[in-house]
């Protein structure tokens, strides 16, 4: 959680800007994924917690690039349903991972972080493969700045007037 925080904060348009939304993101979920997964192959403690929070660092990166995704793929008169719609997924996802992670850790102590490992990159680069492939959202229909800004006389087509 502090991670995705910070990565928010300081490094998601920094990042963005480098290598592209679409690059961030797939770049987030091979270091989430593929770390999760070394995480449980290392017999040792301390290389295993690093391991871990470097891919904590990928897991940040994913989650806010597919938030920026999800934002930019959707007109401003549908995205508060999509981003909840997204929301809804993943507390169902933090309730019932540890509870079904729980049962799969009886049976192998590091099957959890094999699964979720996979199955992270797996989800992610499912929804990136679905993101590429969508058509791009209009301009004026992503923007909802003009609709926040008081309507002047006229036509509802014409462009609100400018104070100066």
């Amino acid at each position: 959680g502090a991670l995705t925080v910070l990565y928010s904060f300081l490094l998601v348009e920094k990042t963005k800007k480098a290598f592209g939304v679409m690059q961030t993101a797939m770049g987030g979920t091979v270091l989430c994924g593929g770390l999760l997964c070394a995480t449980a192959i290392i017999p040792m403690e301390i290389p295993a917690l690093a391991v871990f929070i470097l891919a904590s660092i990928g897991g940040a990166m994913r989650n806010t690039t597919n938030a920026v995704l999800v934002t930019d793929m959707t007109s401003a008169s549908n995205r508060g349903k999509i981003v909840g719609l997204v929301q809804r997924y993943n507390m169902c996802g933090r309730c019932l991972g540890p509870v079904i992670m729980g049962h799969v850790a009886n049976i192998r102590e590091d099957l959890p972080f094999i699964i979720g490992g996979l199955g992270a990159s797996l989800l992610s680069v499912l929804f990136l493969w679905a993101a590429s492939r969508m058509p791009a959202v209009a301009p004026e229909e992503q923007s909802n700045s003009a609709s926040m800004q008081p309507q002047g006389e006229g036509t509802p087509s014409e462009k609100p007037r400018q104070s100066a």
